[in-house]
């Protein structure tokens, strides 16, 4: 069966606990309103929410979404994000300003800076391994950044985790684990068209009832779709939506994720992608004039590059069943303690952690940076 991060028991609150708590934290996150977006996909047990904020800064979004297999679970994702969007956003009070010290230029190098730039803005931190204190460019965390240091960006795609949680420890451990989320997509977005570096899943391999019953709703629709295993140090996959009966704008779709077992990680790959079928849906009603140019390109028959990319993918990447191994952590330490082992693996020792959480707020962000994993996706401008 699926098997959730809450009943894993890597999480404080359950998600009805949370929602009650983060609710009246609305205000405080300047979110204006709550709206369910789902329908504009309308598949039975999939829930879309959209948090709307109004406190912003330049560089940002206004709506974070969340997602879920009930209204309550897409409600609570939606303003945890915002949650983690607020504080990474709103954390001036933390800058320290200083000149570069001999030390702090070792950092520097270590994410890939050059190591003669005199940086002024640090954001306090510590080595999540020995407890030791650090500084941080302020950077490199905060987001986004508007300070004296805005020009000085690396030359490195170096990625890192933004999460929060009941407790730091939690928010640490999903921190940790979406940094190699993006460093395991993006290596595979890089590198897909060149190599093999992902399994095509056989699609009726897929038995846990929850994943496979939304997998046949989506078909049952007229969804044509793929997955794709990664390779990779934990379980990641990707996975592919595309609707040829539409009869308005095509698009393919896709999402990703990683997670403890491959179980969850394909459901959160699935319901990823869900969510990004609402925001295409969304743009095709709301801004037409903007993307006319896409919407013309797209037509009724298979040159998709959805058809392209499944075809390719056919051919070169084996077939195979999703796994029915499930090494579950038994705890939220063991958990964390696996993704340090799997870092070390690798060579890379260093984790560092600031800590981002409101005052008198029941729940902790963090950012984890952890110089040595890349991201080439989200940040393309940034080169290894």
């Amino acid at each position: 069966m699926t098997i959730s991060i809450t009943e894993l028991g890597f999480r404080r609150y359950s998600t009805r606990e949370a929602l009650k708590l983060i609710l009246p934290l609305r205000k405080k996150l300047g979110i204006s309103r709550l709206a369910s977006v789902g329908e504009f996909v309308d598949i039975a047990g999939i829930s879309i929410v959209n948090a709307v904020r109004t406190t912003l800064k330049k560089g940002q979004i206004s709506t974070t979404q969340g997602k879920g297999r009930n209204l309550y679970t897409a409600t609570c994702s939606a303003l945890m994000e915002a949650y983690e969007r607020h504080c990474a956003c709103w954390c001036d009070d933390l800058i320290v300003h200083q000149n570069t010290h001999y030390y702090d230029r070792l950092i520097q190098r270590q994410l890939g800076f050059d190591p003669e730039y005199d940086i002024k803005d640090w954001i306090p931190g510590y080595e999540l391994q020995t407890g030791k204190e650090i500084l941080l460019p302020a950077v490199e965390v905060q987001f986004p950044y508007h300070g004296s240091d805005a020009q000085r960006v690396n030359i490195h795609a170096h990625t890192s985790g933004l999460a929060c949680g009941g407790t730091l420890e939690e928010a640490i451990c999903f921190a940790i684990l979406e940094s190699f989320e993006r460093n395991i997509t993006s290596r595979f977005y890089q590198n897909c068209l060149s190599s093999i570096c992902a399994d095509i899943i056989d699609p009726e391999s897929i038995n846990y009832p929850s994943t496979k019953a939304l997998w046949q709703s989506l078909s049952d629709k007229g969804y044509e779709s793929f997955a794709l295993r990664i390779h990779g140090t934990i379980p990641t996959y990707y996975v592919a939506l595309y609707d040829p009966t539409n009869m308005g704008p095509k698009f393919m779709v896709a999402g990703s994720a990683s997670g403890f077992t491959e179980t969850l990680a394909l459901d959160a790959a699935l319901m990823e992608a869900v969510q990004g079928l609402v925001v295409c849906l969304q743009a095709s009603r709301e801004d037409l004039s903007r993307q006319q140019k896409k919407y013309d390109d797209k037509n009724f028959f298979n040159h998709s590059r959805f058809y392209v990319l499944r075809e390719l993918f056919r051919k070169h990447y084996k077939m195979v069943n999703i796994s029915t191994e499930q090494n579950v952590p038994i705890a939220l330490a063991s958990a964390t303690e696996f993704l340090i082992q799997k870092l070390a693996e690798e060579g890379k020792e260093q984790i560092y952690i600031t800590d981002l959480s409101l005052p008198d707020v029941p729940f902790h962000t963090v950012k984890a940076i952890i110089p040595g994993l890349f991201d080439w996706h989200v940040n393309p401008g940034r080169r290894k």
